[in-house]
Formats: C-alpha cells, structure tokens, sequence
C-alpha cells in the first residue's frame, strides 16, 4: 500500500525567492513512502546475531615454511604445496652456524669465476635460495650476514639478459653465414636449462648452494632448474661487479671449453621433424596424448605417445611432458622413415653447410670476446 504526499509550491521555493524574485515555482512534486515493510513480519522473531570470529592464537616464535616443490617436474593442476612448522628449538647448532657465517671464501669464489671479484657478497648471494629467508627470521638478525637476506632471484634477472646478449654476438660472429632462424635456435640451445645446468654441474656450483635443509634432502642442489638459476644469477653477479667485459670473458670460457658443439649442431627437435615430415606428406597431423603418470607430485615421470592417423608411432617417457613428447616424436620420425626409406629429415644441422665449428681463438680469444667495436 504506497500512501502520496505532495509538498507545496513554496517549500519548494524556500529560501530562493528574497535571493531570486524572478524565480518561477514549480508544479508540486509527489513524494512516494512505502509504508508496507513492515507487513507479513510482525510475527517473525529478530534474526540471530552473527557468530562471534574465531579466537585469535597466541603468538609465538614459530614460522610457517612453504617448502618449495619442484616446478619442472610437476605439471597437474591439482598440486598442492606442503607445509610444516618450523621453531628455532628444532634447529641444531649446525644449522644455525650455517647462517651466521659466509658460506663461501674468496678462494672458493675465485675458483668459480676465474678471476679477483671486488664485492664478495654478490657472488655469495648469487647462490641464495629463497628457501632460507623464513629460517633467518628465527636468528637475531645482527648474527647473520647481510647477503643472506636477499635471495639470488634479482641477480637471476640481470644474468639472463646479459647472457643472451653475450651469445647473440657471440653466434652473430661465429657464424657469419647463417640466417636469424639458425642463430635463434643455435642461441636456445647454448642457454636453455638443459646446457646452463651443465655448465653448473661441470664447474661444481651446487655445492654452494644455500638452501632449507628440506631442499636440500629432496635433492635440491642438483636439480636442472635450481642449477640454471645459479649460473644465471652467478654470470649477473660478475656482470655487476667487474662489468660487460669480465661477464664476457666468463661466459665465452663456458662455451669455448664445456660446450659439446656436435650435440648443439645436431637437429634434435624431433616434434619438428615429424610435424614438417607430415606436412610435406599431406598426412594428418601428429597428435600428443599422456598413457601414464607415476611417482610422487615431486617427482613424477610422464608417458606420453605420438598418434599420426590413428596409429600410435611412438611412446616416450621423462620428468616433463615436453621431453616425454620428444622421445616419442624420436620413435615416431624413425618408424615413419624407416617404412618409407627416406633418412633425408634426419641430418644433422652440420650437413646443411662445411663450416668447422671448432672455436676460432684468434676471433673468440679472451682480447676481443668478439663484440662489435664500442662495446665497453
């Protein structure tokens, strides 16, 4: 039931007319009041009032740690992260002493890079797993060193620039007769995860990795992607410290001595070559699918077969779907040329053109590093 009231014409004019004598009044405007609100709820009772929040628990010295999973090797969605309690009662005087002193020496650093550093904790950060930042909170922070408190992450970012600059002249000098598509895929393989983390493994960095002890018991220092995150951090460290020329000098010693350059040359993009080999062919296009998956979130190792036409050319297995996919593309560009006889898709980059691939010292020696003229 909507009840109308209407103001007169002078409320409406109220206060303007002494200011304004011209002023014209308007015509009366209804105001409507639902006066029926109330109906139908006179015989409810006053809803409940709303629960109290939850208790607040004491606070204490105690830290929950996200122990970091490996992201390489799980690929489901429907991870989940593990967490447990960490209290300084349960760290023993070891662990403690491992964060409140340097955890490398000048020696050792120098070791690593090759040459006198300045600033030695920007190399000691470079292997600074995020990892380790909840433990320091439990120590006083006057008993830890400085670098600990940054995790190589931002170093990271700056060496992965600088090392794809560094290759791109590198390979734009080595091979002045290739087109921009080999010099890309060239460049990928000389600094994916597979190489980076050879590199590290060739010069012994994860021994100096600083991480939880939990990474550490899950195999944390020798993992692909933990391992290319310390030589990318490592090469931002010198690139920051000593400068363009040093980074340049550490990063040609890396390709001039611990790159196996028939590997890199060799076409082993297998899901390449049976897509262009279909292509070619007007067949149907290659088709990936998962058989299996076993083994721990952490660690769990993929099936995948390649489909062509409705039949299975090949199965393949790995940490990582993409690999799985590889190795099965390998069995299936194999099946398909081994039923036709054609072997021609399966040359290597190298037969494309006689070029020795062998360093050039006079060119790549550690004067010139092989950058245009003005770099500095």
């Amino acid at each position: 039931m909507m009840y109308r009231q209407t103001l007169p014409p002078t409320m409406i004019a109220q206060g303007h007319e002494a200011s304004n004598p011209n002023m014209r009044l308007v015509a009366p405007r209804p105001v409507y009041y639902n006066n029926t609100a109330h109906l139908g709820r006179a015989n409810q009772p006053p809803p409940p009032p709303p629960p109290p929040p939850p208790a607040m628990a004491p606070l204490s010295k105690t830290y929950i740690l996200d122990e970091e999973q490996d992201q390489e090797s799980v690929d489901s969605p429907s991870r989940k992260k593990t967490y447990s309690t960490l209290t300084l009662s349960q760290l023993d005087p070891g662990e403690i002493e491992r964060f409140t002193t340097p955890h490398m020496s000048r020696t050792e650093i120098e070791g690593v890079i090759g040459f006198r550093p300045k600033n030695l904790d920007m190399y000691r950060r470079a292997f600074v797993h995020k990892s380790i930042l909840r433990i320091l909170r439990l120590l006083p922070r006057e008993n830890v060193p400085g670098y600990m408190f940054e995790s190589n992450e931002r170093l990271e970012f700056v060496g992965d620039a600088v090392l794809s600059n560094i290759t791109a002249f590198y390979l734009y000098n080595k091979f002045p007769n290739r087109d921009e598509g080999f010099l890309t895929k060239t460049r990928s393989k000389l600094v994916d995860t597979k190489a980076l983390s050879t590199y590290a493994r060739k010069k012994d960095l994860g021994k100096h990795m600083l991480m939880s002890r939990h990474l550490i018991q899950m195999n944390g220092k020798d993992r692909d992607k933990m391992l290319e995150n310390v030589m990318e951090a490592l090469i931002g460290a010198i690139y920051i410290d000593l400068g363009l020329d040093h980074a340049t000098r550490f990063v040609h010693g890396l390709f001039d001595k611990l790159t196996n350059w028939d590997a890199v040359l060799k076409d082993t993009n297998y899901k390449d070559q049976i897509l262009r080999w279909c292509q070619t062919r007007g067949m149907e296009l290659p088709i990936y699918e998962i058989t299996k998956m076993d083994g721990p979130p952490h660690d769990r190792t993929f099936e995948m077969k390649v489909v062509v036409g409705g039949q299975t050319l090949g199965i393949g297995s790995g940490k990582k779907k993409t690999d799985a996919e590889q190795k099965a593309a390998q069995q299936g560009i194999n099946a398909l040329k081994r039923d036709s006889g054609d072997q021609d898709l399966g040359s290597s980059i190298e037969s494309l053109e006689s070029t020795d691939y062998s360093p050039d010292e006079s060119t790549y020696g550690h004067e010139s590093y092989g950058q245009p003229s003005g770099w500095s």
